[in-house]
């Protein structure tokens, strides 16, 4: 973990079932590539998730870099993840210049973005990811078998497991990929982040998970020590302008209280 890493890890939550547009084509303001972009989505609910999780990641950006959200040149790399890039000779793999790194995910109901302000990129191991599941804790206690290792037995429930090892996965890069039953995890004494291992070697990543009402939100971060993390939800702008907008922002203490 470098000097690059993030004091300060944002997570951004939309309850896209509230929204009140019903297809992609509604959005205010979503640019022609955004549109474009969701429509490698069979069905209209997939293609809605992903053209508001695309305005939302814009919302995020644009109030982080000052300027409007839609200017920003987002595209997908290699791998079909979301990049932003300034030039050509610029590096994306997660980044927009030197204003940090970020991951995205939804569930059925909700959509994450997860930004770490200050860390230059996955490139260089620093990528971060964010998972969220509101899929019944059921489901994932069956699928135990299959993402679960041997020390995952007194690592949590099920699901917060699940979401704790794919957003692990997803910031190195690789998603399932990288083979969840190859990452686990190690308590941070007097704080509620853990470190992740992959193979037994320390990946480099912080992660916490927060259980929220109907899902679990799992945050892996590069930090040399618990972060800050900052929570704002948002919800539709209204008529006119901006098609989001910050309703609250709460903030989690790095370190457990005492006693």
């Amino acid at each position: 973990m470098g000097e690059a890493a993030s004091r300060v890890v944002e997570v951004h939550l939309l309850d896209w079932a509230a929204t009140p547009w019903s297809s992609a084509e509604q959005i205010p303001g979503l640019p022609p590539g955004d549109l474009a972009d969701a429509g490698r989505y069979t069905g209209t609910g997939r293609r809605y998730a992903a053209a508001l999780a695309r305005t939302l990641l814009r919302a995020v950006l644009g109030r982080a870099l000052g300027v409007p959200g839609e200017r920003l040149p987002l595209e997908r790399d290699g791998r079909g993840r979301t990049v932003a890039r300034r030039g050509a000779d610029e590096p994306a793999l997660g980044t927009f210049g030197a204003f940090g790194t970020f991951g995205i995910s939804h569930d059925a109901t909700g959509i994450a973005v997860v930004h770490a302000p200050g860390v230059p990129g996955p490139a260089a191991g620093a990528g971060c990811g964010v998972d969220v599941e509101d899929r019944p804790e059921r489901e994932f206690a069956d699928l135990a078998p299959r993402f679960g290792g041997p020390h995952d037995a007194t690592a949590g429930r099920p699901r917060a497991v699940w979401t704790a090892k794919e957003a692990v996965a997803k910031a190195l890069g690789g998603g399932l990929a990288t083979g969840l039953r190859t990452l686990t995890f190690r308590p941070l004494p007097g704080t509620a982040w853990r470190v992740a291992h992959r193979n037994g070697a320390p990946t480099g990543h912080l992660v916490r998970t927060l259980r929220l009402p109907g899902r679990d939100l799992s945050v892996a971060a590069p930090a040399p020590h618990p972060p800050l993390l900052r929570r704002t939800t948002w919800t539709a702008a209204g008529t006119g302008g901006a098609a989001l907008r910050p309703l609250g922002t709460a903030y989690r203490r790095a370190q457990l209280p005492a006693g």
